[in-house]
């Protein structure tokens, strides 16, 4: 693989402010020194992903996940290297130094599009069809779709923010354009742009419509909407593929998730933080007028109801999200189809009702049409109480019979014990119960016995409740450790690890201690980041540190960042530059590894704990630490020289032996001299487990 120059590297790095890249994908606030949003790698309930404004690092306590500049833009866009390193300089206003192909021939891990991963074929595929819906629509074959787009009042600017086309009124306008340029119409079927039935030519999926972009976080294109024209010419076979209904979405790819997706999301995300309040509305039009007419905090739900996918995405960048509708039929079927939402707790969810049937454009063009939006979505009722309001009513519409009020009680509590409230967190649930007892004339203890009965028989059981910070985390604390996966659970007891070119199995490891070790490890690594120079350090038995621990001594999971840092540092006298933290996070995410660069994130913040706030104290915890796995290496050592001993050895003779095995391995540990002691009575092999678990 041929890796593009530092200097690039370099310099984008250190134009990229990682703090306000990642504040353009995920809420920040403000946590001690540092800023602290929710993972957009993991489901994460509670904030547990830090960037550090001084290292220019990012680190979830949850997931794992953590890395620079180029780590989150690769993860977060699903993009290579290369795509991570345009995409941040074209952000920062950066020219390239123009790419050097391999000796193959191969761009690094591009290639040709016979290479590509099945994600960049498909994104290629959709890149290619945008580009000609756009030409279509600027030519006179598109002159239908411009009148429409003048009568809606869409403006120049729009059209293009939106990148809108237009899909001829022909059978297979795209497929010959797309065959003519040598593209693969594989990909284009596959992105579901056109249709092939039993093995003959190909037809377009879409025929004279105005076709909408749908994009990505990036604006790249993922999928495709159109809506139907009038006069249109060509008649649609009697196909599956084919419908006249007024709006179609190209089909589901592994790019695109209909449920997950929201229209006009990567226009509307950096508005959306600023406000903390996603506003939803119904249609790819309404996104457009709300947009151009200043309200930018503005997306749609792609013909579904807004879901719980819809609510993970968007409680990344905002606190709150307001549905708006244009008639009270559709705002009390978008309030139940949103319960589940609401009562998840993952977001707060509101409804608002456009007055006098009026859609966006026509509320937004009058005479100080934004101040009345800014109003209605400021006052939209939280759609809990929108439902309880509607129960109120229909209770009072039930006649005054008991059993028509039992019914649509009865209902009301069914639709809400399906979506799980008797399973929501005590507090939320809680308040839904004391409403509802109110509501009812009932003790909220009542309400909840009614809930249980009501409940589905097959309900699945609801997952455990997210991990909270650990308690007296001090607000000030620069990047204290959360407690992670590797140290919530107890490794079994009897690990065995085995260093590489060991002969023998190397000593039982009990987990507590080889969670000791690999902590010490990554100090170590941590600290050569930060000061090189102690890769030459004489350590306190007066052996020169690059001696004492070859990277086969480390554990399997550090062995090959370790392995990395030490031939850089045993060429220190070749290297023009120091080896830092950020220099080596933009080097593994070049390599492509991913669990080193997270790895060494981790040690970096393993070691300001160790430190303590005290940089000073960088020397103490480097010799403390290595001094932890020479101990470890001399058990490792002592164990494999033991074990050669042939069985049934002299006593006086295996004595000797392990003495010699002792000198050899210098020092003796504690524990060593202990195992030492035992052997001249026979009994290393029955003591030994019941000695290191003392």
């Amino acid at each position: 693989m041929t890796f593009q120059g530092n200097d690039d590297k370099e310099r984008v790095q250190g134009a990229t402010d990682l703090v306000r890249l990642v504040g353009e994908h995920v809420q920040l606030r403000p946590k001690g020194r540092e800023v602290v949003g929710l993972c957009p790698f993991h489901d994460d309930k509670t904030p547990s992903m830090y960037v550090s404004s001084s290292k220019q690092i990012y680190k979830c306590f949850s997931c794992g996940a953590g890395g620079d500049c180029f780590s989150f833009v690769m993860d977060y866009h699903k993009m290579d290297f290369r795509e991570a390193l345009k995409y941040l300089a074209d952000r920062a206003g950066i020219e390239l130094t123009p790419f050097k192909a391999g000796r193959d021939g191969a761009q690094g891990g591009g290639g040709g599009a016979g290479g590509a991963s099945p994600r960049k074929r498909l994104l290629a595929a959709n890149e290619q069809a945008l580009e000609f819906f756009v030409q279509q629509l600027r030519s006179p074959t598109g002159r239908t779709a411009q009148q429409y787009i003048e009568q809606r009042r869409i403006s120049d600017e729009m059209v293009e923010a939106f990148q809108l086309g237009y899909a001829p009124d022909a059978w297979s306008a795209l497929a010959d354009a797309a065959a003519a340029r040598g593209l693969d119409l594989v990909d284009m079927d596959q992105a579901g742009l056109i249709l092939q039935r039993n093995g003959g030519a190909y037809r377009d999926k879409f025929l004279h419509r105005l076709i909408f972009p749908i994009c990505d976080d990036l604006g790249r294109p993922i999928a495709f909407g159109g809506r139907e024209l009038p006069g249109q010419q060509v008649t649609k076979p009697k196909d599956p593929g084919y419908t006249n209904a007024k709006y179609l979405n190209t089909a589901e790819t592994p790019l695109f998730n209909k449920s997950a997706t929201l229209y006009g999301l990567h226009l509307a995300k950096k508005p959306i933080i600023d406000a903390k309040t996603a506003v939803i509305v119904e249609g790819y039009t309404d996104v457009i007028a709300c947009h151009q007419h200043g309200a930018k905090n503005v997306v749609a739900a792609l013909g579904t109801a807004f879901t719980s996918k819809h609510a993970s995405k968007l409680r990344r960048f905002c606190d709150k999200v307001v549905l708006i509708f244009d008639g009270d039929t559709a705002g009390q079927k978008a309030a139940d189809r949103a319960v589940e939402v609401l009562l998840t707790g993952e977001i707060d969810v509101a409804i608002a009702i456009l007055p006098g049937g009026q859609d966006p454009d026509e509320l937004l063009a009058t005479e100080g049409g934004l101040q009345r939006w800014n109003g209605l979505v400021g006052a939209a009722e939280d759609a809990l109480s929108y439902l309880l309001n509607r129960m109120r009513q229909a209770l009072a519409d039930a006649g005054g019979t008991i059993t028509g009020k039992q019914n649509v009680a009865t209902q009301f509590l069914s639709r809400l014990a399906r979506h799980g409230v008797g399973h929501l967190p005590a507090i939320r649930r809680a308040l839904i119960l004391d409403q509802l007892a109110n509501l009812l004339h009932l003790s909220p203890s009542q309400v909840m016995d009614e809930l249980r009965r009501l409940e589905p028989r097959d309900r699945p059981a609801s997952p455990p409740p997210p991990p909270s910070e650990p308690p007296g985390q001090p607000e000030n604390q620069t990047w204290v450790r959360e407690s992670g996966p590797e140290q919530d659970s107890e490794a079994n007891p009897g690990v065995r690890y085995e260093a590489e070119g060991a002969e023998s199995v190397a000593p039982s490891v009990s987990g507590a201690k080889l969670r000791g070790i690999t902590l010490a490890e990554r100090r170590l690594i941590g600290c050569l980041l930060r000061r090189n120079d102690l890769f030459e350090h004489t350590l306190r038995d007066g052996t020169d540190f690059c001696e004492a621990l070859p990277p086969g001594e480390l554990t399997p999971e550090h062995r090959r960042i370790y392995q990395l840092i030490h031939d850089r540092l045993c060429d220190a006298a070749e290297q023009t530059q120091p080896l830092t933290l950020s220099g080596l996070l933009a080097e593994l995410a070049e390599r492509g590894w991913d669990a080193e660069r997270r790895l060494v994130t981790l040690a970096d913040v393993e070691l300001d704990q160790a430190l303590g706030g005290k940089p000073e104290r960088i020397e103490n915890v480097f010799l403390s630490e290595a001094e932890v796995l020479q101990g470890f290496a001399r058990e490792r050592e002592y164990e494999r020289q033991r074990q050669r001993l042939p069985d049934g050895l002299d006593p006086t003779l295996k004595e000797n032996a392990v003495q010699q095995a002792l000198r050899k391995a210098r020092q003796a540990t504690p524990l060593i001299e202990h195992l030492a002691q035992q052997s001249s009575t026979g009994r290393i092999s029955r003591q030994r487990g019941r000695d290191r678990s003392s």
